[in-house]
């Protein structure tokens, strides 16, 4: 068996829930995701990203004192659809799929790389989707992980990305 990725290519629609944004997308292949956007705090958001039509629902059973994320607002669009908190702004573009963060004032804080080659044309990183595992007639057979790619600062810094054990 072989592992490939399958990127997201589109969001097929928006959904505004209780929480945030919810996107049904479409990967290269045809196959289903689902990407949810949460306002968590004034300064952070959440980007889960399951695989098939149905987001699988998880708390945050581990956190204790969930700070209080403020008012938030959702404008949006057939093309795209804009998350808004007081601190942070998270565009959607719905096709081609595209996340980007920005600040209230408009300032590039990062967005998802979908091609992320060097100069030379070697690829650096995967498109946004998944790493799956694969057979010659049966291209996604089990999701191993979700990839995201991101531009990144060297002064950036992330929390989370996911449990492994």
């Amino acid at each position: 068996m072989d592992t490939r990725n399958i990127g997201i290519v589109r969001a097929l629609a928006w959904e505004r829930t209780p929480e945030g944004l919810e996107f049904p997308c479409v990967t290269e292949g045809l196959a289903a995701a689902r990407v949810a956007v949460s306002a968590v705090a004034l300064r952070v958001v959440r980007v889960r990203i399951t695989a098939g039509p149905l987001a699988m629902a998880k708390t945050f059973t581990y956190v204790v004192g969930r700070p209080q994320v403020g008012a938030w607002s959702v404008d949006g669009s057939s093309e795209a659809v804009t998350l808004r908190t007081a601190q942070l702004v998270v565009e959607a573009d719905l096709d081609p799929w595209r996340l980007t963060f920005r600040t209230p004032d408009g300032r590039l804080l990062t967005h998802e790389v979908e091609d992320d080659v060097n100069f030379a044309g070697q690829r650096l990183g995967p498109r946004p989707g998944f790493q799956v595992e694969s057979l010659p007639h049966d291209p996604a057979r089990r999701v191993l992980g979700v990839a995201e790619t991101l531009l990144l600062d060297p002064e950036d810094h992330f929390y989370g990305g996911g449990e492994r054990f």
